[in-house]
């Protein structure tokens, strides 16, 4: 899974990351992550994206089968 976001600071990325890992949805682990420095001669603006994140996530997930309808050949 391919994701981009834009951040205010670095650990927002930590802070998604692990709201991600306590959803109950599967497991991942981080493949890459590219994180770019976005910012004007302005400066930093804290109620704005400040870097963006490329990130690709490995994502695994099972699928519950009913013991009842369950086929063993």
């Amino acid at each position: 899974m391919d994701i981009k976001l834009g951040l205010s600071h670095e650990g927002k990325l930590l802070d998604f990351l692990q709201q991600l890992a306590l959803g109950e949805n599967g497991l991942f682990n981080i493949e890459q992550c590219i994180l770019t420095p976005k910012f004007d001669h302005t400066g930093i603006k804290p109620w704005d994206a400040n870097v963006l994140a490329d990130c690709r996530l490995n994502w695994y997930t099972l699928q519950e089968t009913n013991p009842e309808t369950e086929i063993v050949l």
